[in-house]
């Protein structure tokens, strides 16, 4: 499972000892870049790190929650309420469509909240992967270039057209080559991701990296592709339609591709924050 980054937002030290606790309990792929305690702390986490979820406490002193989001420049994050508020300020918040969590927090309510979250936050993977490799595709770039592959006994050149596939193994990577060679690289499997994005690789699971040229065969409606080297690979049901928009299109026609994901209304948070102080 794919790691997820999170900041913490709370000005209760315990509160957000028992959140951490929480997530890293229910939630081990959730890394936790950072616990605010301030509104003035948070914005600056916020806007540098980055992160794919943020935990939001909505009262704290100065300035709360939500005044803190109405001023940031941008909300590229999915947010989760966390709320000790009355239910008319939490009819405010769903009136937002955001997650939140009502304090002293239940696990069941966590679950029910972050997998929500970890839905969209998967979506926008997908969808930045997919357009990366879209814009791979269109640039003339040729498999014809030679890579250096790191092995215990040195560097290895491969034609990056020979490469059929990658696999993560152990902190390692196997390198399986058209011959049939397979190469064990000290270079972990993010390395390689890195490296051959660019020459119309794909990363059909966290730890399996496949040439797009190297496709033999696909099953009826993609639920498994076959690779030149007779190698079967099932194809999970979230990525499958992006995988078949991909492989579908000829490199001529790559750029008139434009591939469209349903985001939810944006939320406006001046209204919500008079709608919650009303």
């Amino acid at each position: 499972m794919e790691t997820v980054t999170a900041i913490l937002v709370d000005d209760e030290q315990d509160a957000l000892a028992i959140l951490e606790e929480k997530i890293k309990s229910l939630f081990p792929n959730i890394q936790i870049l950072y616990k605010a305690q301030s509104s003035r702390e948070a914005y600056v986490q916020i806007l540098s790190q980055q992160p794919d979820l943020v935990f939001m406490d909505i009262s704290m002193p100065g300035e709360s929650g939500l005044e803190l989001l109405k001023r940031m420049p941008k909300h590229n994050f999915e947010l989760i309420f966390v709320t000790s508020l009355d239910q008319h300020a939490i009819d405010a918040i769903r009136l937002c469509a955001v997650g939140f969590i009502v304090k002293p927090i239940s696990n069941a309510d966590l679950v029910h909240a972050i997998n929500a979250a970890l839905e969209k936050v998967y979506l926008k993977f997908e969808h930045n992967r997919i357009q990366n490799l879209l814009r791979n595709l269109s640039l003339p770039i040729s498999q014809n270039h030679n890579i250096a592959i790191s092995m215990k006994e040195g560097a290895h050149f491969v034609r990056v057209g020979d490469i059929v596939r990658c696999e993560g193994w152990a902190g390692y990577t196997k390198v399986v080559c058209a011959n049939g060679k397979i190469l064990i690289s000290s270079q972990n499997i993010g390395e390689f991701k890195n490296m051959l994005e660019k020459y119309n690789f794909y990363e059909v699971h966290k730890s399996h990296l496949i040439n797009v040229k190297q496709i033999e065969f696909v099953g009826r409606n993609g639920e498994e592709i076959r690779l030149y080297d007779g190698t079967n690979i099932p194809i999970s049901r979230r990525i499958r339609a992006n995988l078949l928009e991909v492989i579908s299109k000829d490199v001529d026609k790559i750029r008139n591709i434009h591939i469209k994901i349903k985001n939810p209304k944006p939320c406006n948070f001046t209204s919500l924050v008079n709608f919650a102080e009303v």
